[in-house]
């Protein structure tokens, strides 16, 4: 079922990241009054391919800085599926746009979720939230939500 109440909140707008692997984008946003929550990451194709050094999403009852939250494990990529990551960091492609997804149920979870993302090399990117089943509100028209093209999509 696809949710009717739904809010779009823009992350990280699109930007050039630095040509260094150092180069850490992190961004935060207010879950208050959601319960579900889809955070997409679109990615320029790369001249070269390379990897990507951090892809994650963390958890905090306030609102401070990436680092302050707590790593939601199967939202945390990795070299490998392990105790503190959730899924395997993909390759991105030098052809194609690469687009990540990863999918939260914001029941049970802490109010400020962030991500950080890091490339190590230089691409432009931007992050866009969808925050969904809005507690109160008006019924806002409907949604429908697609994965195609995507090269990585994670639940938790």
């Amino acid at each position: 079922m696809v949710p009717s109440h739904f809010k779009t909140v823009m992350m990280i707008p699109p930007v050039t990241t630095s040509q260094t692997a150092a180069s850490t984008n992190t961004a935060i946003i207010d879950t208050k009054g959601y319960d579900y929550l889809c955070v997409d990451l679109v990615e320029n194709a790369r001249t070269a391919v390379s990897t990507i050094t951090q892809l994650s999403l963390a958890e905090d009852d306030t609102s401070g800085t990436y680092a302050q939250g707590t790593n939601i494990v199967a939202l945390t990529g990795g070299a490998a599926v392990g105790a503190t990551s959730g899924f395997v960091l993909p390759t991105p492609s030098s052809t194609t746009d690469n687009n990540y997804r990863l999918n939260l149920d914001l029941r049970g979870r802490k109010r400020y979720i962030s991500i950080m993302y890091e490339p190590a090399h230089q691409t432009g990117m931007n992050v866009q939230a969808l925050l969904f089943r809005n507690e109160e509100g008006a019924a806002m028209p409907l949604q429908v939500v697609t994965t195609k093209g995507c090269r990585l999509v994670v639940s938790a």
